[in-house]
């Protein structure tokens, strides 16, 4: 069975996949080279939301469904795994 995400997560996925090609793609290699994630793309994951998206929203976070959470943390893993699995909880 294929279950198909709602309009509001189809565009979300786009948003993210944009973001991800642009800003995550390009410091996949320089991740892996220094084993740290860069300042700059902590400040992007930060503006794009995805910081703490579990979080409730009176701490700070976004206080997303877990559909949304497995979007968003698949869109990231696509430039970088290790990324997205330290992104989940971080405000």
């Amino acid at each position: 069975m294929r279950i198909e995400p709602s309009a509001a997560l189809a565009e979300l996925r786009g948003s993210l996949r944009a973001f991800v090609e642009a800003e995550l793609f390009p410091v996949a290699a320089e991740i892996d080279r220094s084993g740290t994630v860069p300042r700059r793309a902590w400040d992007l994951l930060r503006q794009q939301g995805l910081l703490g998206l579990l979080l409730p929203e009176e701490h700070g976070g976004a206080a997303a469904d877990l559909p949304t959470y497995c979007l968003a943390m698949e869109e990231v893993a696509r430039a970088h795994g290790a990324t997205c699995c330290s992104s989940t909880s971080t405000g």
